[in-house]
């Protein structure tokens, strides 16, 4: 698998890796909270799987916090994940949100993935491509 280059301890004590396009959304791991309330359940298979991606890809989509609790909204299994690693920073996008927003947008983020189907001849594809570079250790 591909290995991010920022991946290690930085000099300021730091761990991470974020992918740089969104190093800039960047936030402390510490004061967020996970979502109480989370209807999606992440089993270990699920977080062994992200942890997998974090370390081959990085983090290359931010997490979305709820800016007046600091809850998570969308990612906790990311988060998790980031948390397992030792990460001490995370990229995410911090916005204000109703109960309302918040609750629904968690849902919706959750609920699309369930509703799309897979192309099962593109991913042969693609898995035959993958193992032609010798790149079949992907998450998942």
């Amino acid at each position: 698998m591909p290995k991010i280059p920022n991946r290690a301890e930085k000099p300021n004590g730091e761990i991470n890796c974020i992918h740089e396009s969104i190093m800039h959304l960047a936030v402390p791991i510490g004061p967020l909270i996970p979502d109480p309330m989370n209807a999606r359940l992440h089993p270990d298979r699920s977080i062994k799987s992200i942890t997998e991606s974090l370390l081959a890809y990085g983090q290359r989509k931010p997490i979305v916090v709820r800016k007046q609790t600091n809850i998570v909204v969308a990612g906790n299994g990311l988060l998790e994940s980031a948390k397992e690693l030792g990460w001490t920073k995370i990229a995410a996008a911090v916005q204000e949100m109703t109960d309302a927003e918040a609750i629904g947008y968690g849902i919706a983020d959750n609920r699309v993935a369930e509703m799309s189907k897979w192309d099962f001849e593109v991913v042969a594809r693609l898995d035959k491509l993958l193992a032609e570079q010798g790149s079949m250790d992907r998450p998942g």
